[in-house]
């Protein structure tokens, strides 16, 4: 049995280091603060700003763009971050098919 192996392709490695890099970075600039208030008293600001968007405050437009753009970036990093289990191939089986039924 003869296993051949992938040879390794540092642009989608150097690639995948760039995006881990980047992902980091922003986090350092998430916010990520845990706030204990009432679920309920969430779910009403949440239902009052769907009801009467307020397009004028651009601090918190701009505030949730860059947490949004954050955890994409944290996203795309821990996705395409090369795993050790990842670079294992099976051997594969070819499987004949023939015509007509059972013998």
């Amino acid at each position: 049995m003869n296993l051949k192996t992938r040879p390794h392709n540092n642009t989608r490695l150097k690639l995948s280091l760039w995006l881990a890099l980047t992902g980091f970075i922003a986090l350092l600039f998430a916010d990520i603060d845990i706030h204990r208030a009432s679920p309920g008293q969430e779910l009403l600001r949440m239902g009052q700003g769907l009801m009467a968007p307020n397009f004028w405050s651009y601090r918190e437009i701009a505030s949730s763009a860059f947490n949004t753009l954050a955890f994409a970036l944290q996203g795309m990093a821990l996705a395409s971050a090369p795993v050790p289990s990842t670079h294992l191939t099976l051997p594969k089986k070819r499987i004949e098919y023939r015509r007509g039924g059972p013998d």
